[in-house]
């Protein structure tokens, strides 16, 4: 292989060497270039505070009664995407 490339044992010198690299290309970007990065990693916190509040309702539900249904994968999928309750 390159002798570029890191092996298994140095993989955390490699690891230290890429953070570095990304931490100075992120400390000199302006506010406008970092700005779309910021805006999805918002959305992506967001998303995922939705699907954690969603987590806790279906397992804080109380328990289905034999004659109600359980919801399909494509309501739960749906749900997750939405942020929205099931219907």
């Amino acid at each position: 292989m390159g002798g570029d490339r890191c092996d298994f044992k140095r993989s955390k010198e490699c690891e230290s060497v890429v953070e570095k690299a990304a931490e100075d290309k992120w400390n000199s970007m302006s506010e406008a270039e970092k700005s779309p990065f910021v805006k999805k990693a918002s959305e992506m916190v967001a998303a995922m505070d939705r699907a954690a509040e969603f987590y806790k309702m279906i397992t804080n539900a109380p328990k289905a009664t034999a004659a109600a249904a359980p919801p399909t994968e494509e309501k739960l999928s749906e749900a997750a995407t939405t942020g929205g309750p099931m219907e």
